[in-house]
């Protein structure tokens, strides 16, 4: 694959289909589209969770619950209330985005993830690698990063059935 694509997305976010010998392309718009609904970086998020989840592996409750947080600075200051115990669950309105299923399936077909039983998503030996270097620049999603790194250990998959 050329790299004719913008050099500040990275090859492994650029989509192609070398079966239908069709290529998309990431090219500038001049509306901006909010971050919670690029592809790239709900992948990139749920590959983040996913790695620092016991085993690479997480619920598909617990992506719904973290990915919800991720969404926005008051979704995540509610999240952290609650798996804080400083806020009560009942209050907490967690809405069920449809783009995470679509980015799950992207994530799946890429080979970044895989469906397990039970309802549960690993990462596979790719998405680690690229999780890894996501951890590593220090400039891609730093809020996220945060929030994943402060919050993994208390977002376990007990925590979140008792939540959700």
């Amino acid at each position: 694959m050329t790299n004719d694509h913008p050099s500040n997305i990275p090859d492994w976010l650029v989509v192609t289909a070398d079966s239908a010998r069709t290529s998309f392309r990431v090219s500038q718009r001049p509306e901006p589209v909010p971050v919670d609904l690029r592809r790239s970086w709900r992948l990139a998020t749920l590959v983040l969770i996913l790695e620092s989840s016991r085993s690479n592996r997480a619920s598909h409750k617990k992506l719904v619950l973290l990915n919800y947080a991720l969404r926005s600075h008051e979704a995540r200051n509610n999240i952290e209330g609650v798996l804080r115990g400083e806020i009560s669950p009942f209050f907490l309105e967690v809405r069920v985005d449809p783009s995470l299923g679509r980015a799950l399936d992207y994530g799946t077909g890429l080979g970044l993830m895989k469906r397990l039983p039970h309802a549960r998503i690993e990462l596979t030996g790719e998405g680690v690698s690229i999780a890894k270097s996501i951890w590593k620049d220090e400039a891609m999603l730093t809020a996220e990063k945060q929030f994943v790194k402060r919050f993994h250990k208390l977002a376990t998959e007990g925590r979140v059935d008792q939540i959700l």
